[in-house]
């Protein structure tokens, strides 16, 4: 396991997690497998459980309301990638109202016999060439407190084939994740509409490429944006915004960041101000007077 360093210490999840120079295999490229005959498979996936340390690795899936349980959704999906083809896979029997870290899809696909497959979340369309993944981080948006998380983390597996069944698919993340905690101390109600996060240093990739060991980052920015709508406080209430982003290790433990959240009253657009951090603990306290 790679070693991890917590560069702030946030809400429940002391959730901003970077990698070291020595990076987790998650694939590894090389030879191109034979496609079998085509079939229904049921594939079984786990996800590593949440540690809440600044020395291990953290992995998460779909944040769940309570804020801190990363698990499986009944509409998740994902692909299959048997080196040539990739094939979408939908949950089955996965209740919700119990949620896990283990599930079970299933689909279509042509996979030999004790072939190895690797698992793409959230499903994409396949790789182009070789075993080489592209991963793009979508626009970061939150309604209400139920965080949306879909389009920004994503997770690679590797599995084997026995018979109609892919096993061993643990995925682990390749996206890191921030928890913003919000206070309301006025009197009012207000809404939060959007957090930005900011360094001196374009240091936030909107691209990673992974192929065998190697990771690629590109299109990078200074700045990452999550926009939220319906975010609404009454007085004293606390509320939890998410946004995913790439660790690489430009960014460091003592890298700097300016965490800005925009607020204004309910039923009063004209009322918008920002409050800004400097600190590594970004808990955002409305208080009476600033």
């Amino acid at each position: 396991m790679n070693k991890i360093y917590s560069l702030l210490g946030i809400g429940l999840l002391s959730a901003a997690t970077l990698s070291s120079c020595k990076e987790d295999v998650f694939i590894e490229g090389g030879d191109e497998l034979q496609r079998g005959e085509s079939q229904t498979y049921v594939a079984v996936a786990s996800i590593r459980g949440y540690e809440n340390t600044d020395k291990e690795s953290s992995t998460r899936a779909n944040v769940q309301d309570d804020g801190s349980s990363f698990m499986w959704n009944a509409d998740d999906k994902v692909t299959l990638w048997n080196g040539t083809n990739g094939y979408d896979f939908t949950t089955i029997n996965y209740d919700e109202s119990e949620p896990s870290g283990n599930v079970e899809f299933t689909g279509n696909g042509n996979f030999e016999e004790g072939a190895t497959v690797w698992g793409i979340y959230p499903k994409k369309d396949a790789p182009t060439s070789g075993n080489v993944f592209t991963f793009t981080l979508g626009d970061a948006t939150q309604s209400a407190q139920k965080a949306e998380l879909q389009n920004t983390m994503h997770m690679l597996a590797k599995g084997t084939v026995n018979g109609t069944t892919v096993t061993n698919l643990k995925f682990e993340h390749l996206t890191a994740l921030y928890q913003f905690k919000f206070t309301n101390r006025r009197p009012d109600a207000y809404k939060v509409t959007k957090v930005v996060v900011s360094a001196d240093a374009a240091i936030f990739p909107k691209t990673l490429t992974v192929s065998g060991e190697e990771k690629t980052y590109g299109d990078k920015s200074n700045s990452l944006t999550l926009s939220m709508t319906s975010l609404e406080m009454a007085k004293n209430e606390v509320a939890y915004g998410y946004l995913s982003f790439f660790p690489m290790a430009d960014m460091t433990k003592d890298t700097e960041l300016t965490f800005t959240a925009t607020i204004e009253k309910v039923g009063d657009s004209s009322s918008t101000e920002t409050i800004e951090k400097k600190e590594r603990s970004v808990n955002f306290i409305m208080p009476n007077r600033w």
